[in-house]
């Protein structure tokens, strides 16, 4: 579509083949072709925003998940380092 902007495939037209192109635009504008584009823009701008925001959500679910599995390593390693100074022999347990 022209768009009122300069264009320079305007200069490249001869004087027969303006008519032509100023109809086809016209047909556009007719048949709500700008309706039917912008909303493929915003079909494609939302697309774009909510696969942003999953991998903002992915960026910050990684260090949380990082944290959730050092924690249950502290805790196993306190179980066990508890269990082992407590004087009980639970070595029996586990055959």
């Amino acid at each position: 579509m022209l768009g009122g902007g300069r264009r320079p495939e305007l200069r490249a037209l001869n004087v027969l083949e303006i008519p032509g192109v100023l109809a086809r635009e016209m047909s556009h504008l007719a048949n709500n072709d700008p309706t039917a584009m912008g909303l493929a823009d915003v079909t494609t701008r939302l697309a774009n925003s909510v696969s942003w925001m999953g991998q903002l959500i992915l960026l910050a679910a990684r260090p949380i998940a990082d944290l959730r599995q050092r924690r249950r390593a502290f805790e196993r390693a306190v179980a066990y380092d508890a269990e082992r100074t407590s004087g009980i022999d639970r070595s029996r347990e586990h055959r």
